[in-house]
Protein backbone atom coordinates (compact mmCIF):
# COMPACT_ATOMS: atom_id res chain seq x y z
CA UNK A 1 0.00 0.00 0.00
CA UNK A 2 1.17 3.76 -1.40
CA UNK A 3 4.66 1.59 -2.11
CA UNK A 4 7.04 3.04 -4.29
CA UNK A 5 9.80 0.91 -6.81
CA UNK A 6 13.18 2.25 -7.45
CA UNK A 7 14.89 0.17 -10.46
CA UNK A 8 18.14 0.06 -10.24
CA UNK A 9 20.23 -0.92 -13.21
CA UNK A 10 23.14 -3.16 -13.02
CA UNK A 11 23.46 -4.35 -15.92
CA UNK A 12 24.17 -3.21 -19.56
CA UNK A 13 22.82 -5.08 -22.47
CA UNK A 14 24.06 -8.67 -22.84
CA UNK A 15 27.46 -7.12 -20.58
CA UNK A 16 27.88 -8.70 -17.25
CA UNK A 17 28.13 -6.17 -14.47
CA UNK A 18 31.18 -6.05 -12.91
CA UNK A 19 31.58 -6.85 -8.81
CA UNK A 20 32.37 -2.98 -7.83
CA UNK A 21 29.09 -2.11 -9.92
CA UNK A 22 26.87 -4.45 -8.59
CA UNK A 23 28.18 -3.83 -4.90
CA UNK A 24 28.11 0.20 -5.46
CA UNK A 25 24.09 -0.39 -7.03
CA UNK A 26 23.26 -2.42 -3.59
CA UNK A 27 24.52 0.42 -1.71
CA UNK A 28 22.58 3.14 -3.38
CA UNK A 29 19.80 1.37 -3.66
CA UNK A 30 20.04 0.69 0.59
CA UNK A 31 20.62 4.37 0.94
CA UNK A 32 16.92 5.18 -0.71
CA UNK A 33 14.89 2.02 -0.44
CA UNK A 34 13.52 -0.19 2.95
CA UNK A 35 13.85 -3.40 0.67
CA UNK A 36 16.14 -4.84 -2.03
CA UNK A 37 14.88 -7.48 -4.38
CA UNK A 38 17.87 -9.30 -5.76
CA UNK A 39 16.76 -11.25 -8.61
CA UNK A 40 20.05 -12.29 -10.42
CA UNK A 41 22.86 -14.71 -9.67
CA UNK A 42 27.34 -14.81 -10.10
CA UNK A 43 30.14 -15.77 -8.73
CA UNK A 44 31.17 -15.61 -4.73
CA UNK A 45 32.45 -11.68 -4.36
CA UNK A 46 33.76 -10.85 -1.48
CA UNK A 47 32.71 -6.66 -2.59
CA UNK A 48 29.28 -7.69 -2.93
CA UNK A 49 29.09 -9.39 0.52
CA UNK A 50 30.77 -6.79 1.71
CA UNK A 51 27.97 -4.50 0.02
CA UNK A 52 25.13 -6.98 1.58
CA UNK A 53 26.07 -6.40 4.90
CA UNK A 54 26.47 -2.14 4.54
CA UNK A 55 22.68 -2.22 3.27
CA UNK A 56 21.06 -4.32 6.62
CA UNK A 57 23.14 -1.22 8.56
CA UNK A 58 22.93 1.41 5.91
CA UNK A 59 19.32 1.35 5.11
CA UNK A 60 16.38 3.40 6.81
CA UNK A 61 17.99 5.73 8.76
CA UNK A 62 20.70 3.17 10.34
CA UNK A 63 18.28 0.81 10.61
CA UNK A 64 19.24 -1.53 8.27
CA UNK A 65 17.32 -2.46 4.57
CA UNK A 66 16.19 -6.01 4.18
CA UNK A 67 17.97 -8.10 1.47
CA UNK A 68 15.72 -10.98 -0.34
CA UNK A 69 17.59 -12.80 -2.52
CA UNK A 70 16.02 -15.33 -5.69
CA UNK A 71 16.83 -19.00 -5.18
CA UNK A 72 16.20 -21.73 -7.58
CA UNK A 73 17.20 -20.48 -10.68
CA UNK A 74 19.57 -22.30 -13.20
CA UNK A 75 17.74 -25.57 -11.99
CA UNK A 76 20.09 -24.76 -8.68
CA UNK A 77 18.83 -24.87 -5.14
CA UNK A 78 21.12 -22.04 -4.15
CA UNK A 79 23.80 -19.73 -5.48
CA UNK A 80 25.70 -16.57 -5.26
CA UNK A 81 23.92 -14.48 -3.09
Amino acid sequence: WKCKILPVKIFHGDNLASDANVADAIRYAAKHASILSCSWSGGSSPNIEAAIRDAGTIGRGGKGSAVICASGNESRAVGFP
